[in-house]
């Protein structure tokens, strides 16, 4: 391939070469940001049910049973109960169901989200014992 004169810019082969390169490097990077936001959902979701564990422990040891709200009503009952301000995780819907004695949480990627399949679930029992479960990440 001639130059112009004065060997001023650059080849066409150069330029090719530059966005191969570039495209690789997209082609490497992007996989890994996707799946970093995913995790980072996921550690909401998780953080989320931790929230409401302390909230229900704290309940607990006020009145010696866990709350027996179910479902999201519970999360108000929760802040109105304890000033605790919680967030409903963006990406994922919940479920919370208790006794006196127990309580479980459970949270699962909404539908048509890059987190849908994503299920993260506690349970606690009045001796502080508790257990977690996680599955789809």
């Amino acid at each position: 391939m001639q130059r112009f004169r004065g060997g001023k810019g650059f080849t066409l082969v150069e330029l090719l070469l530059v966005v191969i390169i570039v495209g690789i490097l997209v082609g490497i990077a992007v996989p890994i940001y996707i799946g970093q936001q995913k995790k980072a959902r996921a550690t909401e979701a998780r953080n989320f049910i931790s929230g409401v564990l302390r909230g229900a422990q704290a309940y607990f040891q006020e009145n010696g049973k866990f709350p027996s709200s179910l479902g999201t009503n519970y999360l108000s009952d929760v802040t109105a109960t304890f000033s605790v301000v919680l967030k409903n995780p963006t990406y994922f819907d919940w479920w919370v169901t208790s006794s006196a004695t127990a309580i479980t949480i459970s949270a699962w990627g909404k539908s048509n989200t890059d987190v849908q399949g994503i299920t993260i679930s506690a349970w606690m029992n009045t001796n502080g014992q508790n257990e977690w479960w996680e599955a789809g990440i």
